[in-house]
């Protein structure tokens, strides 16, 4: 508790430390979501937005995209949600 600066932080840990740690190849496994046996369609929904939003590119991460620093977080599109 004493090493949190904020909630994403938390967040981080707690993705170490329980292995889904989001990644880039993590996204791949997206179309590997499928329906589960007695589950409903809007938790499939769920899963599929939120392996989404994970891979959304953050402001000031590490990640670049062609080159460039990101300096606005990515927002999830109609057409993407859709």
């Amino acid at each position: 508790m004493k090493n949190s600066t904020s909630v994403k932080s938390i967040w981080q840990a707690v993705r170490a430390h329980y292995g889904f740690q989001s990644t880039g190849t993590h996204f791949l496994d997206f179309a590997s979501i499928k329906l589960d046996v007695d589950e409903r369609p809007e938790d499939l929904f769920q899963r599929l937005m939120s392996s989404i939003e994970d891979n959304l590119l953050t402001a000031n991460s590490s990640i670049t995209h062609h080159g460039d620093a990101i300096t606005a977080d990515e927002e999830l599109s109609p057409t993407l949600e859709n």
